[in-house]
Parts: C-alpha cells; sequence; structure tokens
C-alpha cells in the first residue's frame, strides 16, 4: 500500500524492498552472527535485511493476506509498554488494558518461554 501511495502523490518508491523487522521472523543466530546491532543508521528492518542478503541468505516476502492469518500487528506496543521511551499519550491505562488482553489471548508468557521458537 506505501509504494502505490507513493505513487498517488507523485514520490519515488524505495530502491530496496526489505522485510519489515516488526513483521518478520528471523533465526536469532543469524542476527547475532551477521548484523551489527541498530545502530547503524539504517532502519532495524533494512539493516537486518542487508546483512542477511550480503551474507547469501534469501529473504521471502509473503502475500499480505497469508501474513495477517498469523500475525496481529499491535499498533504502538513498545510505547504502551515502555512509556518512558516516548511520554505519548498511547501509553495511557486504556491502551495498556487493550494491548494486554491481546497479548493474553495468544498466551504470550508461553510464547516468549519456549526457546524452541529461536532454532
Amino acid at each position: 500500500m506505501e509504494d502505490g501511495f507513493k505513487t498517488l502523490i507523485g514520490r519515488k518508491h524505495h530502491e530496496f524492498r526489505f522485510l519489515r523487522s516488526h513483521c518478520a521472523l528471523y533465526r536469532t543466530d543469524l542476527l547475532k552472527k551477521y548484523t551489527k546491532g541498530f545502530g547503524d543508521g539504517e532502519c532495524a528492518g533494512s539493516s537486518i535485511h542487508r546483512h542477511l542478503l550480503n551474507a547469501g541468505y534469501e529473504l521471502e516476502f509473503l502475500p499480505v493476506a497469508e501474513l495477517s492469518r498469523y500475525m496481529d500487528h499491535l499498533n504502538h506496543a513498545t510505547m504502551i509498554l515502555n512509556p518512558e521511551l516516548s511520554g505519548r499519550r498511547t501509553s495511557g491505562a486504556k491502551s495498556f488494558r487493550k494491548l494486554g488482553c491481546k497479548l493474553n489471548a495468544v498466551n504470550y508468557r508461553r510464547i516468549l518461554e519456549d526457546d524452541t521458537l529461536d532454532r
């Protein structure tokens, strides 16, 4: 959608198409081996994608319809859970409860404790 909107308003597309970090699954060992952290001047998704491509890996883009079957975007989740990072009104009690309901619905604690997902 982003590229289509840019075309509509006359802006150029990104020359480098990359997986968005919040919509991607990565093997932890590859991130540790091939990336240099997230402070290299690029956004995290672009940086990770570029480093893994340079290391010879292929990254696959899934169609939005397929991806949305497996994920639910939690808008501003980082700011809601870490209000000291932003000071924005997205970190209010209502937002925190809404996010908590979403996370509890997928049993997030079990997911966080499952180290087999990193293999």
